[in-house]
């Protein structure tokens, strides 16, 4: 059995996550292993993101949370048609070939852009692999509902 592990270089937390849970596979003898699913749309979009939510997050915390109340406020933000939704799913072609050339059994998102990447390549490349979410925040993230995965471990979420 193949894993792989989908997280978003967008704080550490969900690396955290992530790393605990290829420990975890690792130590029963599966192959797991964790990608960036924002490097399939490019990695400098991947760093961006990633500087720009870890400045935004510990530098300027009021308009990070402000940030998130308007996404909770406007879930058409990341709907199918919006230009969010249409950004964060330019990659799935090459998360498809990576995870079929990977041959992997399993995919586990630990970051909810990762669930909605991995939700849109499905719908564009039908597999036939298990898939799941594992929230790492301490909120249900506003957009969680725009996936459509196989299992969700999400814990004290209420909506």
């Amino acid at each position: 059995m193949r894993t792989l592990i989908l997280s978003c270089n967008t704080g550490q937390g969900h690396n955290s996550c992530a790393k605990a849970l290829q420990e975890a596979y690792e130590a029963n003898g599966a192959v797991c292993d964790i990608e960036d699913a924002l490097r399939f749309i490019s990695p400098n979009f991947s760093k961006f993101i990633s500087w720009g939510h870890t400045t935004i997050y510990r530098h300027f915390s009021g308009l990070f949370k402000w940030g998130y109340a308007y996404s909770e406020r406007h879930p058409d933000l990341f709907h199918g048609n919006s230009r969010v939704f249409k950004l964060l799913t330019g990659g799935t072609k090459r998360m498809y070939e990576f995870i079929r050339d990977g041959q992997y059994d399993s995919v586990i998102c630990v970051h909810v852009f990762s669930a909605m990447i991995l939700t849109e390549m499905l719908k564009q490349h039908p597999m036939d692999i298990k898939t799941s979410f594992v929230a790492t925040d301490y909120t249900c993230s506003p957009s969680t509902e725009q996936s459509d995965l196989d299992l969700y471990f999400i814990r004290g979420c209420v909506r």
